[in-house]
């Protein structure tokens, strides 16, 4: 599984980075911003996006609409990282086509369990 991560954050970065690798997965993409993100995606497959709720101006469903609009990376699945649970947000995610949003903090099994429900595992 080749993931991305998504944050304008380096500690957000780093701690669902440690929390991906702890699973056993193979060492994840980074992100700061949604061009570099949809740069990354374009210029080599991947499997999945946890992506903040979050990352500068822009919301993350921003990132999934552009995502699921762009014919070669529209598969890729998407977890929005949510800092509560906001049902507006969670609407319009599916509304575009979220995969499955995780709360923050969360812990490693917590977020195993959603990559492996995600990926279909």
């Amino acid at each position: 599984m080749k993931a991305l991560i998504v944050d304008e954050t380096a500690t957000l970065r780093r701690i669902v980075r440690n929390h991906v690798v702890m699973n056993g997965y193979p060492e994840p993409s980074q992100a700061d911003s949604f061009p570099a993100a949809l740069q990354t995606l374009r210029d080599s497959p991947h499997d999945l996006v946890l992506c903040d709720w979050k990352v500068g101006q822009e919301s993350g469903i921003e990132l999934l609409k552009s995502i699921r609009a762009d014919d070669e990376i529209k598969n890729v699945r998407f977890i929005l990282i949510m800092p509560d649970v906001s049902h507006e947000l969670i609407m319009e995610g599916k509304k575009y086509g979220i995969n499955n949003y995780i709360i923050k903090p969360f812990n490693t099994e917590q977020l195993q369990a959603k990559i492996r429900h995600v990926m279909g595992w």
